[in-house]
């Protein structure tokens, strides 16, 4: 077993090819060796013993012929009937020249009998058979034939049946006496040849037996040889794989003891699996190291860089582009925290830009809506401070009429005051009465001026009052716009955190400058709250105000009315005192 192991598959092959061919040499050479013997004893049986059987068969049958001729010759008889139909077709001559004829074919087949070898007893019953067929010949045929041509055809008759008979029957005794002994040679031949085919097939049989088992033998160990070695390999291989799919920690070599072709390719994939596990393992070592650079991205940490390092130029590729990205990440956060920051202290002057970033990418659509929440809450508070300073002129004027409305009130309440002590000093001196009533006239006219000023002046406070709550109206307007910006804001930031979170490692950093715009969104939305709150305690107040107002101007215009009597009735008095 080791013998063939150690040698090479085409080696192996061959062997079992020259194992074959030997094999089939061997048989082929052993068949024809038995085929000759074979042949040689079927050609045996055909001399020894089909040929002798036919030349006797043949001469038995020739003698036969000839006691024939002699008894047709026999109807030529001219004292038969029979003749006279015979000598129309033929004569008696044709059937006794027959004879002589044959007797030359017996002739001439007894020496071919002759000529092969014959056992004791063949030879003597030949010799039996050769003086009864002579005394057959010259005293049988030949005396009856000379009868017959001299025309006495009783006596030939008589002769033939007396004479040529008796010896036909001992002539054709001996033929079947060697017949027999020739069919029994042949049966002894035949057995022979039975005998030599059993022993030709039983020799072939066994030489075929032969090489098919001890090619069978060396062909399986060859197989099994092989099957080995293809099996190890494929063990090797598949435990190999398993290693790097990460099923098992080791990979295992392919052991293979064999110096044939599958020896030497089991070591040269072993060569390959020491050097495949060294690259597995410290790439290995490489994610290891790129999974911890990435949980503590995840957590928003990017000043942690990959230092592992491989053989594998795709991983150091890898290595450098996510190193890379993070520096990229870590300063484009660092741009948007600082302007984050600055929008967290009122100063939204400065627009977000960051360079180098893919267009319609997460940073890209960061960026933008960034800027366009600026820009919302920049337009949110022009709008605020302009409203601001509307309502600050509004209330400036809402003031300014108030203090107006207190003066003339006061001035109105004065004059009242005036004319009571005018009516009470009228009755004490009436020589005063036109004078005085001139100047309550006077004072009466101007009060009523005064009055229908502070009416004016209730109007216009009116006005300004449904202003304020018209301005009021536009920042309730304009905090709802910021609530809704808020709210997009929110939407958008969420919308962030979902692309950050699909994004999945790599975006994790987004998620914490989503949370940021959320709380920038929510800080704004708080302050509209607040905005709105207070615009709404500015309505009530300006309603107030107007409520005010209103009844002011329906004061004074009842003052203005009883001004107007008390005019009429001073200027009543003026006349009457007049008069008087």
């Amino acid at each position: 077993m080791n013998f063939i192991n150690n040698l090479s598959v085409k080696a192996k092959i061959i062997s079992l090819l020259l194992i074959s061919i030997i094999s089939s040499a061997l048989l082929g050479t052993m068949s024809i060796t038995n085929s000759k013997k074979l042949n040689e004893s079927t050609v045996s049986m055909y001399k020894d013993g089909y040929t002798p059987i036919s030349q006797i068969t043949q001469i038995n049958e020739l003698i036969i012929q000839n006691l024939q001729m002699l008894l047709l010759a026999g109807y030529h008889d001219p004292h038969l009937e029979v003749s006279r139909e015979h000598e129309k077709t033929h004569k008696t001559d044709m059937h006794l020249d027959e004879i002589p004829k044959n007797a030359d074919k017996i002739t001439k087949l007894w020496e071919q009998y002759l000529q092969r070898e014959m056992s004791a007893k063949e030879k003597e019953l030949a010799n039996e058979w050769a003086a009864s067929r002579k005394l057959f010949v010259e005293d049988g045929l030949k005396k009856t034939i000379e009868i017959f041509k001299s025309g006495d055809y009783t006596k030939a008759q008589l002769f033939t049946v007396t004479n040529v008979l008796p010896l036909f029957k001992k002539t054709k005794e001996g033929a079947e006496k060697l017949l027999e002994l020739q069919e029994q040679t042949a049966l002894s031949l035949i057995k022979n040849a039975n005998s030599t085919y059993e022993t030709v097939k039983i020799t072939l049989i066994t030489i075929i037996i032969v090489s098919l088992t001890l090619l069978f033998i060396i062909g399986m160990l060859i197989v099994k040889s092989m099957v080995s070695s293809v099996n190890a390999l494929n063990n090797g291989i598949n435990r190999f794989f398993s290693f790097l799919n990460h099923e098992t920690d080791k990979a295992d070599l392919i052991h293979i003891k064999s110096k044939d072709e599958f020896g030497e390719m089991a070591k040269v994939i072993n060569e390959n699996i020491r050097k495949t596990e060294i690259e597995v393992i410290t790439d290995a070592k490489f994610i290891e190291d790129v999974q911890s650079v990435m949980n503590r991205v995840q957590k928003g940490w990017f000043s942690q860089h990959i230092e592992a390092n491989s053989n594998n130029a795709s991983l150091r590729n890898l290595k450098i582009t996510i190193n890379q990205g993070l520096d990229n990440l870590k300063a484009n956060f660092i741009t948007m925290n600082n302007l984050l920051e600055e929008y967290c202290n009122n100063n939204y002057t400065k627009e977000l830009v960051i360079n180098n970033i893919e267009q319609n990418g997460v940073f890209d659509t960061l960026t933008h809506d960034i800027n366009k929440l600026r820009d919302a809450i920049t337009t949110m508070l022009s709008s605020s401070l302009q409203n601001g300073v509307d309502l600050q002129d509004e209330a400036s004027t809402l003031k300014q009429a108030v203090e107006s409305l207190s003066t003339a009130s006061n001035q109105q309440a004065a004059s009242l005051e005036e004319t009571a002590a005018a009516m009470e000093e009228m009755t004490s001196n009436v020589q005063n009465n036109v004078q005085k009533s001139n100047d309550m006239a006077l004072m009466a006219t101007q009060t009523d001026s005064a009055a229908r000023e502070g009416a004016v002046l209730a109007q216009r406070t009116a006005s300004a009052m449904t202003e304020i709550q018209s301005a009021t109206n536009s920042i309730n307007d304009a905090v709802a716009i910021i609530e809704n910006i808020a709210f997009q804001t929110n939407i958008l930031s969420l919308n962030a955190a979902v692309e950050a979170a699909t994004a999945g490692d790599a975006g994790k950093g987004f998620a914490v400058v989503a949370q940021e715009v959320r709380n920038l969104a929510n800080r704004s939305a708080e302050a509209a709250k607040e905005i709105k709150a207070m615009a709404s305690q500015a309505a009530n107040k300006s309603n107030e105000g107007m409520n005010i107002a209103t009844e002011l101007t329906r004061g004074f215009e009842v003052i203005a009315d009883k001004i107007a009597q008390t005019a009429s009735m001073v200027q009543d008095v003026s006349n009457a005192n007049r008069e008087q």
